[in-house]
């Protein structure tokens, strides 16, 4: 499972709906994902927050 620390310093918000996790960051609510449990959405966060680094890396833009 991915630590909450993995995230840069974001805000994580952790949500229960009809059986699956929503997570997101605060700060950016259009980074998010889902999962069954909590360990999944919180690993699944981590994968694209990792994509969403590296696309504003290759474009040479700050993170928000």
């Amino acid at each position: 499972m991915k630590e909450l620390d993995d995230f840069d310093g974001y805000s994580v918000i952790l949500l229960q709906r009809e059986g699956e996790w929503v997570v997101h960051f605060s700060e950016l609510s259009n980074v998010a994902a889902f999962g069954e449990t909590i360990e999944a959405a919180l690993d699944d966060l981590h994968d694209n927050w990792q994509y969403i680094k590296e696309d504003y890396r290759r474009f040479r833009e700050p993170l928000p």
